[in-house]
């Protein structure tokens, strides 16, 4: 394949792996630092991951759209009356404490922290005398 055109055969190439692996360049293929930075100062390299970016974006974003779409189709598609709802018998609405296949999670110790606060600094004294009004 031809280079792009205002790129170098390396920039190309490292431009091209984006469309090879969804999560970009392997680590090995990146550019170090410097050359990345000489890089971005090119506008035709600039103009180009710019374009990649925001084909990433859009995808990404059709993608979540997709996504919320089959969702909410799949919510509309399911009965509101839970006698109608068919249990499965590992599902979190069939299992109940007597049923469950894990031990219920034991309450948290009580501290005397958590019962007698020492922390609270009242706005009054406590034995103070009432104020007239």
């Amino acid at each position: 394949m031809p280079n792009m055109p205002g790129t170098t055969r390396r920039q190309t190439v490292f431009l091209r792996s984006f469309l090879k692996n969804p999560a970009g360049p392997s680590p090995a293929d990146w550019p170090s630092a410097p050359i990345l930075r000489r890089w971005l100062r090119r506008p035709a390299f600039l103009r180009a991951l710019n374009t990649i970016r925001q084909t990433l974006h859009f995808q990404s974003d059709l993608l979540l759209a997709f996504a919320a779409s089959s969702s909410s189709n799949n919510a509309s598609a399911t009965p509101t009356n839970p006698s109608t709802i068919a249990k499965k018998p590992n599902s979190p609405a069939a299992r109940t404490p007597s049923n469950s296949s894990r031990p219920a999670k034991p309450s948290p110790p009580s501290t005397p922290h958590d019962s007698h606060p020492t922390h609270f600094i009242p706005a009054e004294p406590l034995n103070a005398p009432p104020a007239d009004p």
